[in-house]
């Protein structure tokens, strides 16, 4: 039986402050960092605040108009998520103003929120869609299931944050009302807010309905939690409590996209106000379920705007996702005190913070890849601009929380007793001045994160014993701390070393990180094991299976085995006299072994039918293998069946192998049964297609859609029947190829300290990087003449065996912020030759999975 869960508190009498539980470390509400105006990241921050947040209301004003004209006609032309720019435009202005104390920023946050209050109804709604539609799903916009409430959410979320600086108490009241608006329409009833649609995006308002309770107590906005805490369960909602609880990994959830990890937020805020130990367990299950499968070696997040279940899949990585990514960090340092979370928050602050963001902060990228193009989002993202909106998008308006989050946790507190003075909790590293109000302020010398030793100058304001508790990243598994020349003792990668003392004027800490050039292996520890549950139905044929055609007899397979390189010559045709037409049943299969793991287009097509140049294109039948999914093309249109196996169950993990598996596609003419190593592990239900076949079977692809494998392909065999699953084994181990598959080479992340180093042809005088040898590795710093200079340059040679026994391979790579600025296609995957076996697999000392070499 499901477990059904009841998060009512059952008390009529909750106030302020009761049953709320105080997190571990605690964000310090008054601005607590100052960036050395010296450093690249103060000096990027400055541009995305002079270039950026300080114009955009002006330079695109369709931001804050889009409220004031919603019932103008002809109605504005709209995405379901326009309500949301101004919100995050405001988030990212209050926590920038956090870091910095810009005056000129506070001014325009001031000045933007009074539009706002002009603009709201009188009942609190502040949304960008016409009267009598509000909160409805069918506006006459002409968008279905508007995200309305998302919209409300980050107005509210932005209102709350700038009000506990300010205490303002217009701000206040602009947010209840907000509050009582979302509480009237949504509390009570879970399905009002469900009927609504789009479940992920707009159950998000339970993340500053929680915020707002904590700040007023108002029981309405409790209940409006709990109910939302109820729509959770209703199908196909995220179910997020429930399945975090039993275990399931996020990627694994019915509502898989990254706009549900604001409602995962809501589920921290209400940890933190009923003490509910599920609430606590459930969001540590997702933090970790992200960090291991979905969190890239740059500190990017989630691919395709979504879980997958691989850290390898080569799907966009979106800067929205990354910097919910960098929210929910935050949340888990409070709730749990782990300073591997806090290397998560630099990992990705460091790489892809600084990838996101152009080096003038005008514009930022929609996808920061771990391979690709640096892309502007008025360039990728240009649909989601209007005419007197050129510059909006959800990325640009987000992108600049990835600096401002530092407010939250660079610096930190821990309450021991309430009659001694707070620990200060030193997260961030860099050149900076950190202040806690009347007990101490340190000041940071160091060019960290590109150099390995830090300097901290303590000055107190009290002389009353207090501690300093320092990051030790897990990363640096020799590192040294010295308190006035003085090394202490105790110092522990992945640990905080608390350094407690009656503090001194003059007093300085030193510390020196372990910059060992470190690897994260592509493909390390992917292969989760998982399978499908049972089928609904099954595909029964009694005759014997004769193959139409076998690789065994054809001469130009060596062994029962052919590779392929993803050209178009190398395909194919296999003109059967007796093809399969209209709904005539068929079965594909063969053993295959991937010799690629780069590069956008995936492993390819390995063989299809109906798809020669004869045929009609949109009549065939082919199994086409992504790296991060398979899809079936079944005749076109709505009868393809598309993600038919993805990430979620262990195809990523064949795919990337190198090694034999074995793939069958079975199609009856309306259902369709995909095989991987002899087990079911995708199927569909589809239409019936009148499908003409005329240009046969082919292998290596599909000429009609441009897809050419890649990889090794055996025991290839196509027959006129859907087979069963005896009869797929039995012929899955007859034509076992007898060799081994060539293998795919070695591809390394590899960083230097918390930097993640990556290939971009401008440092190189070529395109491409060369391999690496990991025998006579060698690396140093280097310089270039680049006049858009960056933040760290290596240079990497490598002795290598030629004809004459002279050789060497050379690459120049630089920190991963600094690829991609001239628009050259990068990567953060190198590949080496020679690499020992690697055994560095996931776990929470060690998620980056990397090893020393």
């Amino acid at each position: 039986m499901e477990r059904q869960l009841d998060f009512m508190l059952g008390s009529s009498t909750l106030t302020k402050g009761n049953n709320m539980s105080a997190p571990v470390f605690q964000p310090i509400t008054a601005n607590c960092l100052d960036l050395d105006t010296s450093s690249s990241l103060a000096t990027l921050v400055d541009n995305v605040i002079n270039h950026f947040c300080l114009p955009l209301p002006l330079s695109s004003p369709a931001i804050l108009e889009m409220f004031l004209e919603r019932d103008r006609k002809p109605y504005q032309k709209l995405l379901p998520w326009s309500g949301e720019f101004v919100g995050k435009y405001l988030t990212h202005c209050v926590q920038l103003y956090r870091v910095t104390g810009n005056s000129d920023l506070s001014a325009r946050i001031q000045q933007t929120f009074s539009v706002l209050e002009s603009y709201q109804s009188e009942d609190g709604y502040i949304g960008p869609w016409p009267s009598g539609y509000e909160f409805n799903p069918k506006p006459p916009n002409g968008i279905n299931q508007p995200w309305d409430s998302w919209g409300h959410y980050h107005i509210l979320y932005a209102a709350i944050l700038w009000y506990e600086y300010t205490m303002d108490p217009s701000i206040l009241a602009f947010a209840k009302k907000i509050g009582d608006l979302l509480a009237s329409v949504f509390g009570g009833d879970p399905h009002k807010l469900y009927n609504v649609g789009a479940y992920e995006q707009n159950s998000a308002i339970i993340h500053a309905i929680a915020c707002l309770y904590s700040i007023t107590g108002e029981q309405s906005y409790l209940q409006l939690c709990n109910t939302i805490l109820q729509e959770f369960q209703l199908a196909p909602c995220g179910d997020y409590v429930r399945n975090a609880l039993a275990g399931k990994q996020y990627y694994e959830g019915s509502q898989p996209r990254w706009e549900g990890l604001i409602s995962v937020l809501g589920i921290a805020q209400m940890a933190w106000i009923t003490g509910n130990k599920d609430m606590y367990t459930a969001y540590q299950q997702i933090w970790w379920s992200l960090c291991q499968y979905e969190r890239h070696n740059h500190g990017g997040i989630m691919s395709s705007e979504q879980a997958s279940g691989s850290p390898y899949n080569t799907g966009s990585v979106e800067t929205c996702c990354t910097v919910t990514w960098c929210a929910m960090g935050v949340e888990m340092l409070k709730m749990t005190g782990l300073s591997v979370v806090a290397d998560e928050l630099e990992l990705s602050l460091w790489n892809t913070g600084m990838l996101l963001e152009s080096p003038s902060g005008r514009w930022c990228i929609y996808n920061s890849g771990m391979s690709g193009q640096k892309e502007s989002t008025t360039i990728e993202l240009q649909f989601q601009a209007t005419a007197s909106g050129s510059e909006l998008s959800c990325c640009s308006v987000n992108a600049p929380r990835m600096y401002g989050m530092l407010a939250e946790w660079a610096l930190m507190t821990e309450n021991t007793s309430p009659t001694t003075a707070p620990n200060m909790i030193v997260n961030f590293y860099g050149p900076c001045t950190m202040t806690l109000p009347k007990i101490a302020k340190l000041v940071q010398t160091t060019e960290y994160p590109y150099d390995d030793r830090v300097s901290i100058a303590v000055t107190p304001d009290t002389t009353t014993e207090f501690g300093i508790k320092l990051r030790i990243p897990a990363w640096s598994q020799n590192s040294t701390v010295t308190v006035n020349g003085k090394e202490q003792t105790g110092v522990t990668a992945g640990q905080y070393l608390l350094l407690k003392r009656t503090w001194s004027t003059g007093d300085t800490i030193e510390l020196e990180f372990d910059f060992r050039l470190r690897g994260w292996l592509l493909g390390q520890d992917e292969d989760k094991g998982s399978e499908k549950e049972e089928l609904d139905f099954q595909i029964l044929y009694a005759d014997p299976p004769k193959p139409s055609w076998d690789s065994s007899v054809d001469a130009k397979w060596t062994n029962n085995v052919k590779t392929f390189t993803g050209d178009a010559s190398e395909l194919m045709i296999i003109n059967a006299s007796d093809a399969p037409i209209n709904n005539a049943p068929t079965s594909m299969m063969g053993w295959f072994a991937t010799q690629s793991l780069m590069g956008p287009t995936g492993q390819g097509i390995p063989f299809s039918f109906g798809a020669g140049a004869s045929a009609t294109p949109n009549m065939a039948r082919a199994l086409d293998i992504d790296d991060s999914e398979i899809n079936y093309f079944n005749g076109g249109g709505a009868n393809d069946v598309t993600n038919a196996i993805d990430n979620k169950n262990a195809w990523g993990a064949a795919v990337r192998s190198g090694k034999w598996h074995h793939v069958a596609v079975v199609d009856d003419g309306s259902h369709l049964l995909i095989y991987l190593d002899g087990k079911v592990v995708g199927s569909r239900t589809f239409k019936d297609a009148s499908r003409t076949t005329k240009g046969g079977y082919m292998v290596g692809g599909w000429a009609d859609r441009n897809r050419y494998f890649q990889g090794t392909l055996g025991g290839v065999r196509f027959y006129h029947q859907a087979l069963v699953a005896d009869d797929i084994n039995a012929a899955m181990e007859a034509s076992k190829p007898t060799v081994d598959p060539p293998g795919i080479p070695n591809y390394v992340s590899l960083y230097v300290g918390p930097i993640l180093l990556g290939f971009d042809p401008r440092f190189n005088s070529y395109d491409t990087p060369p391999t690496l040898n990991a025998k006579n590795l060698k690396c140093s710093p280097t310089t270039t003449k680049s006049w858009i200079q960056p933040n760290l340059l290596y240079q990497f040679s490598t002795s290598v065996a030629t004809a004459d026994g002279h050789g060497e391979e050379v690459a120049t790579l630089a920190d991963c912020g600094s690829l991609g600025v001239t628009g050259r296609p990068y990567t953060t995957w190198i590949e080496i030759s020679n690499l020992p076996p690697q055994n560095a697999p996931f776990s929470k000392a060690n998620p980056t999975r990397t090893f020393f070499f």
